[in-house]
């Protein structure tokens, strides 16, 4: 049996199988699980509602899902974005592995683009 209690962004692993049973472990420790990531920086956006790309991390979920600097982040998961704190928040409440859905405007026209939430790593901007 394998307990995981988790908590923010850690995790800990309690009891891991049974006691004396051979290929088994008991090691109870605390490991960090991976910040959920886009690879984009915004800020916001000149006309006040929603927020601006203003880089988009090469090789990363955003840039994976066609997102462009100087996209303009309308909404997120249905949401109207308000902030570049409000996509943050959505972003961080995210597992690894979910998809987020980010309304953009580029060149005046709308569309949707689902972007795979990753997880940061210490080499990840």
């Amino acid at each position: 049996m394998l307990a995981l209690a988790l908590a923010g962004s850690a995790a800990l692993a309690l009891g891991a199988f049974g006691a004396g049973s051979p290929g088994t472990s008991t090691a109870t420790g605390v490991f960090q699980l991976p910040a959920p990531w886009l690879g984009l920086s915004t800020q916001a956006s000149a006309g006040g509602s929603g927020a601006l790309v203003t880089k988009v991390s090469p090789g990363g979920p955003a840039e994976q899902a066609g997102l462009q600097r100087g996209d303009v982040i309308t909404a997120i998961n249905g949401q109207a974005v308000t902030s570049p704190a409000q996509i943050n928040a959505v972003v961080d409440a995210q597992p690894v592995g979910a998809e987020v859905l980010l309304q953009i405007s580029r060149g005046g026209q709308l569309q949707t683009e689902g972007v795979i939430v990753a997880g940061r790593s210490s080499a990840s901007p």
